[in-house]
């Protein structure tokens, strides 16, 4: 039979103040300290396990963002989460960037034409790619969903930047017949656009051209639709 004493005497620390009842009766409350130190244990473990929550959830990414997987469930995904404004810019590209402060990004945007600085001294190829680089960062970061912009720019014969090389005119280089010379260039201006940064450009122009009134022949490889063809899927080299 365990009597109080018993009990006292397999607590010998509790026995030697005066609240050793507190722990004999179920009725009584616990000494200050006890309900304090409880307190305390309590706050921590909430907070353990929210922390633990949180950290979890941070190391599990969105949906969209999972590389792993399928590409169309991350598409659907992010369809589900943008509003229609964030839709709506998507579908959306035009000459810009970050320097002008009227200009509202945050829905984000597809894509822009990124110019270089003013400065003459920004205007080297590294210098563009930094700033294409930096604007980037503001939409993957700073906006809602971070859906990363298209740096978009002009290259039909040659990448229309300081320092980049002009070639001949489309319809000039269609007038070759040279498929293979066709794909050296197209390679060439791929590795200039992206040493600048510029992830597409808007070349080749495949349109046939059969009415010479029109105003941008000279973007096309002519009026043959076997030429325009062959030349245009080397140009294909350019994206």
């Amino acid at each position: 039979m365990i009597t109080t004493e018993n009990r006292i005497a397999a607590c010998p620390a509790q026995a030697a103040d005066g609240n050793w009842r507190a722990y004999l009766h179920p009725n009584l409350e616990p000494p200050g300290a006890v309900r304090s130190h409880r307190r305390v244990t309590l706050a921590a473990v909430v907070f353990a396990l929210a922390l633990g929550a949180a950290m979890a959830s941070a190391q599990t990414p969105l949906a969209y963002r999972d590389a792993r997987l399928p590409t169309a469930d991350r598409v659907r995904d992010l369809l589900g989460r943008m509003t229609l404004e964030e839709k709506f810019w998507q579908l959306f590209m035009i000459p810009g960037d970050l320097d002008d402060a009227s200009y509202d990004y945050s829905h984000g945007i597809f894509g822009l034409q990124i110019s270089p600085a003013d400065s003459a001294r920004d205007n080297t190829a590294r210098r563009h790619a930094e700033r294409v680089n930096a604007i980037q960062r503001y939409f993957v970061e700073r906006t809602r969903l971070g859906i990363p912009i298209i740096p978009f720019d002009e290259a039909l014969h040659g990448f229309v930047r300081e320092g980049a090389t002009a070639f001949p005119q489309a319809i000039a280089l269609a007038a070759t017949w040279d498929t293979a010379l066709m794909g050296r260039v197209a390679g060439a201006i791929a590795r200039e656009t992206r040493s600048r940064g510029v992830r597409q450009i808007l070349s080749p122009v495949i349109n046939i051209a059969n009415d010479v009134r029109w105003g941008r022949v000279e973007e096309t490889y002519g009026e043959d639709p076997y030429l325009t063809s062959a030349m245009g899927q080397i140009g294909r080299a350019h994206v």
